[in-house]
């Protein structure tokens, strides 16, 4: 009886959804959808900052990450967006064309008065799919902390993709940005 009851439930759940079950069977097959990698994108990372960040941006992460032995291709919104573009056209280019998004996020960002901070956290966070795990990473930067981050983040963020800068200020022996990389998946 139990049997027969369980069975005409799943029965029915199924026929009222059959594209999402028939999906599901496939993913769990391994067939049917297909997980975007970082060579499907033109950018590795694209890193949102905010004006106050930009020498940290430019002399750290970029040398560190562009300019080593294992480069990656980052799109920075003051060096790729072109001159006439929109603002907004260039924060959603630049996350729609790039594998991972890298939040820099300082006091100043969190205080941004021209709003173009939240924006950026907004774009990313629509950019979120089943089809790129972890696509946000965050950089805390200064005295910022976890609990500072706006919930909606916090909400889509994995705890393991927040790194904070100031634990890795003492060696310098570049683990940040290898753990970057391996949070990226690169």
């Amino acid at each position: 009886m139990v049997v027969m009851f369980t069975s005409i439930i799943t029965v029915y759940i199924v026929s009222n959804n059959p594209v999402r079950y028939r999906n599901a069977l496939l993913k769990l097959f391994g067939l049917g959808i297909q997980y975007l990698t970082a060579k499907d994108f033109d950018f590795t990372f694209f890193v949102a900052y905010c004006e106050a960040d930009i020498p940290f941006v430019y002399r750290k992460v970029r040398p560190e990450l562009e300019l080593c032995n294992q480069p990656v291709r980052l799109f920075l919104k003051d060096r790729d967006v072109l001159p006439g573009v929109p603002i907004a056209d260039g924060i959603i280019c630049g996350i729609t064309y790039s594998w991972k998004s890298v939040l820099v996020i300082s006091d100043d960002f969190l205080q941004d008065c021209s709003q173009w901070s939240q924006f950026t956290i907004d774009a990313a966070l629509y950019s979120v799919t089943d089809l790129i795990p972890n696509r946000i990473i965050v950089l805390l930067v200064g005295p910022v902390q976890v609990e500072d981050l706006p919930e909606r983040l916090l909400t889509v963020v994995e705890e393991k993709c927040i790194l904070r800068v100031e634990d890795y200020q003492d060696n310098g022996d570049g683990t940040l940005w290898k753990d970057l990389r391996k949070t990226a998946g690169i």
